[in-house]
C-alpha cells in the first residue's frame, strides 16, 4: 500500500571469514554454516521510526514485499539449496508470523522465489532426483501448480505462467522462454543470444518481464561492462526453440 518499506541486516562477519558473495560466492558455504543474527525491518516512507518485524540465527535475504496485500511478504533461509532447511518463507508484518512457503521434500530445491503480478501467488523453481521444476504457490500454500521443464538457467521470471522467462547458462547465453499449457510447460524457445558472462552477481542477467507481457528487462555484459537492456516478446509462435538455435 505504499506505507513501508522492507528490508533486512544480516551480522557481518568478515573479521572471521574470508567472503566476496558478489564475486563467485566465495565463504557462500561458510557464512550459511556460522548461522549470523539476521533481522527484517518495516521501514515507514513518511520518516517514521523502522520497526523491527523478525530476526532470527540464520542467514535470511531476498526480502521481497507482496505487490498487493500490505502485510505480507516472503524472505528466505540463504545458503546452499542442497543443506539449507527450507528456503521460501512467509511473513506478516503485522503480527511477525512466519510459516513455510512450498514445503519441500527429502532431495528437492526450490528456490528464486518471486511475486506474481496478482499479489497472491508466488513463483519458483528448483529440482529434485527427476530434473528441473517450474511452478507457483499461493502465499497460503493453496493453489500449487508445478511441472518438469526442459533447460537449465540461473534465474526466472514471471506474471502468472503464460510466459516464463529464464537467463539461460554461462554455455548457452540465451534468454529462454516457457508457457504452462495443457498440464505441461512448452519450450524452451530461444528469445534472446545476451551473451552475459555470469562473472559476477552484477552481471547476472536476471529477466524481469514487463507486466503487459511484450517486453522483458535483463542485465548483460556482451560489450565486457555490464548494462541494462530491453528485449520485444514477439508471437510464440514466431520464437524458435533452442534446439533448433543449437543446430545453426
Amino acid at each position: 500500500d505504499g506505507r513501508y518499506g522492507v528490508t533486512g541486516y544480516s551480522r557481518d562477519l568478515s573479521d572471521r571469514l574470508m567472503m566476496d558473495i558478489g564475486h563467485g560466492y566465495v565463504g557462500f558455504r561458510e557464512y550459511w554454516a556460522a548461522r549470523p543474527h539476521s533481522m527484517i525491518w518495516k521501514i515507514p516512507v513518511d520518516g517514521g521510526r523502522a520497526q523491527l518485524v523478525h530476526e532470527e540465527d540464520c542467514w535470511l535475504q531476498h526480502f521481497n514485499a507482496s505487490p498487493m496485500l500490505p502485510n505480507i511478504m516472503t524472505f528466505c533461509h540463504e545458503g546452499p539449496w542442497e543443506v539449507v532447511d527450507h528456503r521460501i518463507w512467509g511473513l506478516d508484518i503485522e503480527t511477525g508470523r512466519t510459516w513455510k512457503i512450498r514445503p519441500t521434500e527429502p532431495g528437492e530445491r526450490i528456490g528464486h522465489e518471486y511475486w506474481m503480478s496478482d499479489g497472491e501467488h508466488i513463483g519458483y523453481h528448483g529440482g529434485n532426483a527427476d530434473g528441473g521444476i517450474l511452478g507457483s504457490i499461493r502465499y497460503d500454500n493453496t493453489d500449487r501448480v508445478e511441472a518438469a521443464f526442459d533447460g537449465q538457467c540461473m534465474h526466472f521470471h514471471s506474471h502468472m505462467l503464460e510466459l516464463v522467462v529464464g537467463d539461460g547458462s554461462v554455455n548457452e547465453p540465451y534468454l529462454l522462454a516457457w508457457r504452462f499449457k495443457g498440464g505441461r510447460f512448452e519450450g524452451p524457445k530461444a528469445l534472446a543470444w545476451h551473451r552475459g558472462s555470469f562473472h559476477a552477481q552484477c552481471l547476472h542477467p536476471h529477466p524481469a518481464v514487463f507486466a503487459e507481457a511484450g517486453r522483458v528487462l535483463y542485465t548483460a555484459d556482451p560489450q565486457a561492462y555490464g548494462q541494462v537492456f530491453v528485449v520485444d516478446v514477439p508471437a510464440w509462435g514466431a520464437l524458435p526453440d533452442l534446439a533448433e538455435v543449437r543446430a545453426r
